[in-house]
């Protein structure tokens, strides 16, 4: 114990005697490396109904990682990568799990496993986005409740950016202070919270609005 992670130590044994009190004889003298450091942050990000992605720090010595998925109380190996990321996909929406990942050298030899943490597809996608009224200067729009949503961010496109206008937990909202007779475009995104983290659906249909004149 006491060693550093990824760093090579040399060893041999020696022969004492308890009648002379002495070293009789060494043996021959051998070099052993640690094994690299176990990988550290792993975070979620880029997620939406079907996926998302793993993510986690740089480990010095490192030459691959492999990513390992909590099932029915096994740990089974789901993807190995020589980034420090994996993107999960072809998944249901809100489907929860429990992942851990270790790094391996060029020898393959393998590290301690990370810390682990709990990760999760987004909500469905939302869908039926509508207009349900209008005027000069307001849009009300107004959607199907998606499984497993806690709000909803709706998005208006902005100078050739989709811009958050409004976050609701309802399946209606009116935004206002527009332009009479402009077309908008608008589209949602349901997101519910699994350990701390937002997650998120896939972004709905784009919807496009005029408003009256």
């Amino acid at each position: 114990s006491g060693l550093s992670s990824n760093k090579a130590y040399q060893f041999r044994v020696s022969a004492y005697s308890e009648t002379l009190k002495s070293i009789l004889a060494y043996s021959k003298e051998i070099t052993a490396k640690t094994a690299i450091a176990a990988p550290k942050g792993l975070n979620v990000s880029a997620t939406k109904s079907t996926g998302f992605t793993l993510t986690w720090k740089k480990v010095t010595g490192a030459k691959g990682y492999a990513v390992y998925r909590n099932e029915s109380g096994k740990w089974v190996k789901i993807g190995t990568t020589t980034e420090t990321k994996l993107a999960l996909s072809g998944l249901k929406a809100n489907t929860k799990m429990k992942l851990r990942v270790r790094a391996f050298n060029a020898s393959k030899v393998y590290s301690d496993y990370s810390a682990s943490i709990y990760a999760s597809t987004g909500p469905k996608k939302v869908k039926n986005l509508s207009a349900s009224a209008k005027t000069k200067n307001t849009v009300t729009l107004k959607w199907s409740k998606s499984d497993g949503a806690e709000k909803y961010v709706v998005y208006r496109f902005v100078n050739g950016k989709w811009k958050a206008v409004a976050t609701v937990k309802n399946t209606t909202v009116t935004d206002k202070k527009l332009k009479a007779n402009t077309t908008y475009k608008y589209r949602v995104q349901a997101f519910k919270t699994v350990s701390g983290r937002k997650t998120y659906s896939n972004n709905s249909a784009v919807l496009k609005v005029t408003t009256k004149k």
